[in-house]
């Protein structure tokens, strides 16, 4: 009895999230008409993603998701395929919240789950690795470099790149310096300050809005 009484309010919850989201979206701004995104499952995310940025609904993070880039075989013309959507699909958010006006407060992190070994296999592919590699996008970025030394193909790990920075490095940057908290508590541990973050007053006004 007292699991079935769980189980309705787990499904009431539910439902209420639902309704709440559909609310939600009521009061964003429309789809952009002035850029173009691609057709895919990306480009839909990232253009629902600028009309949240630009609604200012008090969002903080946005979290997209892509898939097909396990690639143990014919790498080659799949990651040309999907780095085509991933790159058309980032270019028309930047152009989109740009056009919005909130460029200064946004910015993009991409990473994945887990690299790619240097080797190719049999079947043309590449088997899981240990290093990976994240970019970070937005005004507020002083991109335009490596954090770390460049890839070094001619002094691997067993085969793998050599990891250069810990990735918890890069959460804790983003959580002092781009929200303006204490990473610590997150963390549990302290990690370097990458200094890749121009340090925003606009995304301070943003975290204080209820």
């Amino acid at each position: 009895y007292a699991q079935s009484n769980q189980s309705r309010e787990d499904i009431r919850d539910q439902g209420a999230e639902a309704f709440n989201a559909i609310d939600l979206l009521k009061t964003i701004p429309p789809a952009s008409t002035s850029v173009t995104y691609p057709s895919s499952a990306l480009g839909n995310a990232f253009k629902l993603a600028a009309q949240l940025a630009a609604g200012n609904v008090g969002t903080h993070a946005i979290w997209i998701k892509t898939s097909g880039f396990d690639t143990h075989s014919q790498q080659v013309n799949t990651h040309a395929d999907l780095w085509t959507d991933v790159s058309d699909s980032l270019s028309a958010f930047d152009k989109d919240i740009s056009n919005r006006n909130v460029a200064d407060r946004v910015m993009v992190m991409g990473w994945s789950e887990f690299g790619r070994r240097v080797q190719e296999n049999a079947s043309l592919g590449t088997d899981h690795g240990k290093a990976g590699t994240v970019f970070l996008m937005g005004q507020q970025v002083k991109g335009g470099t490596f954090y770390g030394d460049v890839p070094d193909l001619g002094n691997l790990d067993q085969g793998d790149l050599r990891t250069e920075i810990d990735f918890r490095a890069i959460y804790s940057t983003i959580i002092s310096d781009w929200f303006g908290q204490d990473p610590l508590p997150v963390l549990n541990a302290s990690y370097a300050n990458l200094g890749f973050v121009e340090k925003p007053s606009s995304v301070l006004k943003l975290r204080s809005r209820r």
